[in-house]
């Protein structure tokens, strides 16, 4: 029978022999918390090694997720107080341009050409191949634009609108009436720009631009968010508050680009009669060619088509545990499992699992490029793998949290990290979608 002693006399026992053997002590109940995740496994993604790797620094701000662009054969990136252009295949410098600015710049290639912006509201024009400044341009108001570039215009977008000469970065118009908060789009003649306004409530809507004059179109009357285009009309998601009277989980608004009218409505889905309508809001609305994908308040995902607007139809219906976190891609819609560890797809046609190798922690970001699908994870890990079959191709451990996009650049993956930009020979397998 295993003797106890009170705690003095055990003290005084260990302190008599010099040696000390600690109680293990345990949290209380509720004091405590394990996810009970799966114990780790040999990673069967291959372990590569990058091509080249640049030292970018940490950036200044989060306002810049990306800080890489490509140039032909160059790679232009922004670091603290410098752009610099890198040989894609070997990743040697080719030239050092200083920006002025303490922080990191945003950027845009367009042609033979680099655009760089810095929170000072300084915009510079670069020759791409040389380094050479071209022309410099100062916003009336310091902040970082964002900017668009296409058909000789330069487009900055700093509370209001301002169009550039690309050629020599005089101003051509200016458009002040719209306080523009998203990114813009180039949509033919027009300037697409999303905004929030407020009054009673909180809208989402847009507004076109006339990209030659600036002038103000028109603006689209109630709340919507801009899903894309099919046969030259616009479809935007109507994004009006909910109410009791509600018929539809989700209702399409077709606009007409030359008058911003409203011209159809197609509604989808019933709400459930059991249920209060007000609860039933689609969680992801995604249009894919004439296709619609709408994961209602459930989570199960409604693949329809034009002609189930305004039926009963529930059309082919895809579920998952998991959170959908993109796709439709390659004909399948990918998730994240609901434990956060790894990356599923299921297939379109038949609903079948596609399992993801290599993936074993929260995903932190995820871009589809050919048939790759790239995978930075919370724990710094990247992995390739094949988006059809779900092979891993490689795998490689940073010491980052954060990533920025990935980009292919003919045969060369660019990895960006918190600090540095990695290099990677893409396989051959993952070139083509």
């Amino acid at each position: 029978m295993r003797k106890w002693m009170k705690p003095a006399a055990a003290a005084l026992l260990a302190g008599s022999l010099g040696l000390a053997a600690s109680q293990a002590v345990l949290a209380d109940t509720n004091a405590g918390y394990s996810r009970s995740t799966a114990y780790s496994y040999a990673n069967p993604a291959k372990a590569a090694q990058p091509r080249w790797t640049a030292d970018l620094g940490r950036p200044q701000t989060d306002l810049i997720p990306d800080r890489v662009t490509v140039a032909g054969d160059r790679v232009v990136a922004s670091k603290a107080g410098a752009v610099v252009a890198l040989n894609l295949q070997t990743g040697k410098t080719l030239w050092t341009f200083k920006t002025g600015s303490k922080g990191s710049v945003a950027l845009l290639a367009e042609g033979d050409s680099v655009y760089f912006a810095s929170e000072s509201g300084q915009i510079v024009k670069l020759n791409a191949k040389t380094g050479k400044k071209a022309w410099s341009y100062k916003l009336p108001t310091p902040g970082l634009p964002r900017l668009a570039a296409d058909a000789g215009s330069l487009y900055a977008i700093a509370g209001k609108l301002i169009a550039l000469d690309a050629a020599s970065g005089k101003v051509k118009w200016t458009n002040s009436s719209v306080a523009a908060y998203g990114e813009l789009r180039l949509q033919g003649d027009l300037i697409l720009m999303p905004t929030f306004e407020s009054g009673a409530i909180t809208v989402e809507t847009e507004y076109a631009i006339d990209r030659k004059t600036g002038k103000s179109l028109w603006k689209l009357s109630g709340s919507h968010r801009y899903l894309g285009s099919v046969k030259g009309r616009f479809y935007y998601l109507d994004t009006w508050p909910r109410n009791d009277t509600t018929e539809y989980v989700a209702s399409i608004d077709v606009v007409d680009p030359a008058t911003g009218k409203i011209v159809e409505t197609k509604s989808y889905l019933p709400v459930d009669p059991n249920k209060d309508p007000l609860i039933q809001a689609p969680r992801q609305v995604v249009l894919d060619g004439e296709e619609l994908y709408i994961q209602d308040a459930d989570g199960l995902i409604h693949r329809l088509k034009p002609g189930d607007a305004g039926t009963a139809s529930k059309g082919q219906v895809l579920s998952d545990s998991g959170d959908w976190i993109a796709g439709p891609y390659a004909g399948r819609l990918f998730f994240q499992n609901d434990d956060g560890l790894g990356v599923t797809a299921r297939k379109i046609f038949d609903g079948t699992t596609v399992y993801y190798e290599g993936m074993d922690n929260p995903v932190s970001r995820l871009d589809l490029i050919g048939s790759g699908l790239y995978v930075a994870q919370t724990d710094g890990k990247v992995i390739a793998a094949n988006a059809k079959t779900g092979k891993a191709q490689f795998r490689f451990q940073t010491s980052s949290r954060a990533f920025g996009p990935f980009k292919v650049a003919g045969k060369t993956l660019l990895v960006q990290s918190e600090e540095k930009l990695y290099a990677f020979n893409v396989p051959a397998s993952l070139l083509t979608k």
